[in-house]
């Protein structure tokens, strides 16, 4: 049989063990409590870094896109300034062959001009140009038209309509770079009465301005002019 002092000091022993498995069960917690956190942590960051990834690669494709998409439109368009310094050229050609043909020999170099017209149009088609040709009764479109004048007509069915052909227009690909010059009909514009009013009030300003301007001085005393003093002095005269 144990003695009070025994008892006492497996009191305290178990006391003491205790205390160890509290801080035992509070160290393991606060371990794992530490470990959860840093996990919550690098997840966090992990997740951070794949959004970044996809950002970057997201932005990479992009820009790869716009460089494709840019050099296709350079490339598309390479030839612009070329075929813009060679259009006065072809209206050269063209306004050349318009030009009567005085002699035999001239028919031999306009024919040999002609071949190098169509060898030189080829060759700009080549690199995407194409002649924009309108006919007459071609209805006006702006985005390939400049109406560079105007005729009046009567009839209604042809106004907005080409009457002439001044120029041919030029696109590179599906870009205008010249519209056609053209002239485009147009109605015939009524006097509105505030015009009729104008006019009329013009020929009155007109007529008194004439009235105005007579040279009182030519005229004498008896009411005549010296020009008609003159020629009474004629008669008289020959009388």
């Amino acid at each position: 049989m144990k003695t009070k002092k025994e008892k006492k000091g497996q009191e305290v022993k178990d006391k003491n063990m205790v205390k160890d498995e509290k801080k035992r069960k509070k160290g393991k917690e606060e371990g794992n409590d530490e470990k959860t956190e840093q996990l919550t942590k690098e997840i966090a960051h992990l997740e951070s870094m794949y959004g970044k990834a996809l950002a970057t690669a997201a932005h990479h494709e992009n820009q790869a896109k716009y460089y494709k998409n840019e050099f296709n439109r350079l490339y598309k368009y390479r030839s612009q300034d070329l075929v813009e310094r060679l259009l006065p050229v072809l209206d050269s050609f063209h306004f050349a062959f318009k030009s009567p043909v005085s002699s035999p020999e001239v028919e031999a170099y306009k024919t040999g001009f002609e071949y190098i017209y169509i060898m030189l149009k080829k060759a700009l088609e080549e690199e995407g140009a194409t002649e924009i040709v309108p006919n007459i009764g071609d209805k006006f479109d702006p985005t390939i038209h400049n109406a560079v004048e105007t005729e009046v007509v009567e009839e209604e069915d042809k106004i907005g309509l080409i009457t002439n052909i001044l120029l041919n227009g030029y696109m590179l690909n599906d870009r205008v770079i010249r519209p056609a010059n053209v002239v485009v009909a147009i109605k015939k514009e009524e006097e509105s009465k505030d015009e009729v009013e104008e006019d009329l009030i013009n020929e009155e300003t007109s007529t008194e301005s004439s009235i105005n301007s007579v040279n009182y001085e030519d005229i004498n005393l008896n009411g005549k002019s010296n020009l008609d003093v003159d020629v009474d002095k004629e008669e008289n005269l020959n009388g």
